[in-house]
């Protein structure tokens, strides 16, 4: 249990630092553990509960993601959907999700 609230409050940790970082509409998102590859998101609209952004990290994309059942999925140029894919606790995604979840 005490193992749990930690990573947690880790995790809690770090989405709240990420969330501060936000410049020219590009926020923080989840990054590597050594620091050197981060994601950063720019919401494209407010919609709940799903959050479309323009993702960067080694492309940039746009992506989906669902607020409510966190998970997310990548829109691809010609409009087509990648399948959803569910956010995994303790991830670089489950940071970048918080930040796009976040209002």
């Amino acid at each position: 249990m005490k193992l749990f609230l930690l990573a947690s409050l880790l995790v809690a940790s770090s989405s709240a630092a990420a969330l501060a970082q936000c410049r020219n509409g590009w926020c923080k998102g989840g990054c590597a553990v050594n620091q050197d590859s981060c994601a950063y998101v720019k919401p494209l609209n407010r919609a709940y509960p799903i959050r479309r952004v323009k993702h960067t990290n080694d492309a940039t994309h746009i992506m989906d993601f669902d607020c409510q059942q966190s998970r997310w999925r990548i829109v691809w140029e010609d409009g087509s959907l990648d399948p959803w894919i569910d956010v995994n606790p303790g991830t670089v995604m489950e940071v970048t999700f918080e930040v796009a979840c976040t209002d």
